[in-house]
């Protein structure tokens, strides 16, 4: 239950909208089922653009009450959660009472729409057009 407040807490945080986010439960990927993850997808409006972003949730290993949840938001341009699950699953001190809630930040790794681009500066110039052109900021 703590964990889900804290997503909603993540959530209620960003720059988004006054909508709230939905939470539905999905598949994992095979890293993330590997390693017994809890996986969903929060779909969010920001004005009329519809944004979709996983959240994986590790949950604590102990039987014992839980504590607050640990929120992980990988780095990196372009970088998921998924990437950095198996080592984060690792400790197993900061899990044995805590959940860990990992999102992919707006736009990066499996989120929706992808803001993916190439490295070169040519590139940068077409996905900005293309980015302008399907109303994304």
């Amino acid at each position: 239950m703590r964990h889900l407040l804290a997503i909603s807490l993540f959530l209620s945080l960003q720059p988004l909208s006054a909508n709230p986010a939905l939470l539905r439960a999905t598949a994992c990927p095979t890293q993330a089922a590997s390693v017994g993850a809890q996986c969903y997808m929060a779909d969010v409006m920001d004005g009329n653009l519809h944004l979709t972003f996983p959240v994986t949730i590790l949950p604590p290993l102990s039987n014992k009450p839980p504590r607050e949840p640990v929120v992980f938001i990988p780095g990196g341009p372009g970088a998921t959660s998924y990437d950095d699950i198996a080592d984060v699953a690792r400790y197993r001190r900061l899990r044995e009472r805590r959940s860990v809630v990992m999102v992919d930040a707006r736009g990066s790794g499996f989120a929706d729409p992808s803001l993916t681009c190439e490295a070169n500066f040519e590139s940068l110039v077409e996905c900005r057009v293309a980015f302008d052109m399907r109303g994304l900021d």
